[in-house]
């Protein structure tokens, strides 16, 4: 149990092991880049005052199963150059990828992109699959708010089930 909002200062590697669950009550940050592998499972206790995670630069999921439950972002839109209500589970500055990973953002909510807010775009590279189920956005995407791009690699699948927001109740992108 995280209960504090630690801010991790350079990029780092997170390998999770079969079953690590780790419940946020508050925002974790990370300063650089971010790379996932294994299993994990990230789990919102409560309503915050921001995402379950911060990432400043890019995050990789690579050959990982990673899900993120019940994370619910607060916050509201303060002005359009901030951060604030973006992103229920995640916030990335730059590029989401997954490389033969499957990621799942379940009942997660925020102001813009109820499970993830991606300020560069996301590429979803072959093997990969990401799930959102029961996410919501009082404004766009209540699954996903992706600033640019969204692109698939072979054999690779978004799924969206009971999702909603007031604008592109799945997706919202720039370019798909």
């Amino acid at each position: 149990v995280i209960d504090v909002a630690p801010i991790l200062s350079s990029s780092c590697t997170w390998h999770g092991d079969p079953g690590l669950q780790v419940t946020l009550k508050e925002p974790l940050t990370f300063q650089g880049n971010l790379v996932l592998m294994g299993e994990i499972q990230i789990i919102g206790e409560q309503e915050r005052d921001g995402p379950c995670m911060n990432v400043r630069g890019q995050m990789r999921v690579t050959a990982a199963r990673a899900s993120f439950v019940g994370c619910r972002n607060r916050l509201k839109m303060l002005h359009a150059v901030g951060q604030e209500g973006k992103g229920g589970a995640l916030f990335i500055e730059q590029d989401f990828i997954t490389d033969n990973s499957d990621v799942k953002f379940e009942s997660c909510a925020a102001e813009e992109g109820g499970g993830l807010y991606a300020k560069g775009g996301y590429q979803q590279e072959a093997g990969s699959s990401v799930h959102f189920e029961h996410c919501s956005a009082d404004g766009s995407g209540g699954g996903a708010y992706v600033e640019n791009s969204f692109t698939q690699g072979p054999n690779s699948s978004a799924i969206f089930r009971s999702c909603r927001a007031g604008r592109g109740g799945a997706w919202a992108a720039a370019f798909f």
